[in-house]
């Protein structure tokens, strides 16, 4: 609510406490590295994605969002690594990749790693 009243600092700190209390709230996490992004944090939401990882390693939702953080801040090889997982933990879930970034549908390595996931 916060962040939508233009009120950015007060939506950082009240995903903070958030989070704080409910570690496991994957909504929140992927809410909270949006808003950093957005801000044109890209490294902060990048970090923000790997303690959400941390507190939920079955996630793939969180996986997915890190694939488009890495390719934004160039790290392709990585970006790859973490897809490799996300694709492992849930296939199904592999367009949501695109509804954040659409410009990966048309990244080769990308589409090469899901079609080996995706029959």
């Amino acid at each position: 609510a916060y962040y939508k009243l233009g009120q950015i600092e007060e939506s950082v700190e009240a995903y903070y406490k958030v989070l704080e209390y409910n570690p496991v709230d994957v909504e929140a996490w992927l809410d909270f590295s949006t808003v950093l992004y957005e801000q044109g944090k890209l490294l902060e939401a990048s970090e923000t994605i790997s303690d959400a990882i941390k507190n939920n390693p079955d996630a793939a939702e969180l996986y997915y969002r890190m694939v488009a953080y890495l390719f934004a801040l160039g790290q392709k090889n990585e970006a790859l690594i973490y897809l490799e997982t996300a694709l492992a933990t849930d296939p199904d879930k592999h367009h949501i990749l695109f509804e954040y970034l659409p410009q990966l549908a048309e990244n080769g390595s990308i589409l090469e790693v899901i079609n080996r996931y995706i029959k």
